[in-house]
């Protein structure tokens, strides 16, 4: 299990919270007291990977083309949101200067930035002490011939005890094929973890020589890759620690109680992949929804009084 988590929390094992990361596994374990059995036996699994044909920033960009152009900004910062001096209304004030006025907000920031735009509410303080790993990913790709180890698969996973850097490896040509033209090989690598981040502050030339040194023992590599290209995440994996639904919970309950009308969600909170942040954003608009329509329901009842 540790190599696996840490392939895609990049976190410590020892820490995570397994009801937060893999509920399902916790189920499974409760119902068929063993992973391998409740696995064989559990038909929801799938093994489908998908992905949007032209990457994962058409989905920003089909946003944008049906959002209008003035309700988007871009390089602005949130600085801070503090209620309006008229109770049920938000003022969300910008780092240009500018104020806005909002009656619900909808916050899908890391959660370490909460306590900075909430000043005034120390329930979002233990955000501040919520560690976040920085990782990086670095892809390479290769012609087919330099790669003399191959095997049947879509990447592979490393333990942390192992005499390796990377933590992981996709070999996003079998994982997605449309993504490589044929006779090349695209192997995406990820590093950094928590307790050992230092390697993603290196420079790309000493990034690059680390992964292609593990690559070359674990495939033996019989040439030099065609490119590289190395992407940093700092803070960008928020580490799911024990206790982490209990403190969520709370920190909801506190903020339905003191601050309605503001909803948070993201990768922060439940869950870090795009089908988690998906499922929390339809939550979320519902959650909205309702809000704006009972407080539309108590103005018109205060007008009508």
């Amino acid at each position: 299990m540790e190599p696996l988590l840490s392939g895609i929390y990049a976190g410590d094992i020892d820490q995570l919270s397994l009801k937060a990361i893999f509920p399902q596994f916790y189920e499974v374990e409760k119902r068929y007291r063993s992973l391998i059995i409740g696995t064989k036996r559990d038909k929801t699994y799938s093994n489908r990977f998908l992905t949007l044909r032209n990457g994962l920033e058409s989905i920003v960009e089909s946003m944008e083309e049906k959002l209008e152009e003035s309700s988007i900004m871009k390089g602005i910062r949130v600085v801070k949101v503090e209620k309006s001096s008229r109770d049920q209304d938000y003022e969300i004030s910008l780092n240009n200067g500018e104020h806005l006025e909002a009656d619900s907000v909808i916050i899908a920031l890391p959660h370490y930035l909460l306590p900075n735009i909430f000043p005034r509410y120390d329930f979002f303080e233990p955000l501040s002490k919520v560690p976040a790993t920085s990782v990086a990913t670095v892809a390479m790709a290769f012609s087919e011939e330099a790669i003399r180890k191959n095997f049947d698969g879509t990447g592979f996973v490393v333990a942390r005890n192992s005499d390796y850097t990377i933590n992981a490896c996709t070999w996003s040509h079998k994982k997605w094929p449309h993504s490589t033209p044929d006779g090349k090989v695209l192997l995406r690598n990820y590093i950094g973890r928590a307790g050992d981040e230092t390697v993603v502050d290196l420079s790309d030339a000493e990034i690059e020589q680390i992964v292609f040194d593990d690559l070359n023992k674990l495939v033996e590599l019989s040439d030099e890759p065609d490119f590289t290209i190395v992407s940093r995440w700092k803070n960008a994996m928020p580490q799911y620690t024990i206790g982490h639904e209990e403190r969520v919970k709370a920190l909801k309950d506190n903020i339905v109680k003191n601050l309605p009308g503001v909803i948070i969600g993201g990768s922060s909170f439940e869950g870090i992949s795009v089908p988690d942040c998906i499922s929390q954003g339809e939550s979320i608009v519902k959650d909205v929804l309702q809000y704006l329509r009972k407080l539309n329901t108590s103005k018109q009842e205060v007008i009508s009084e």
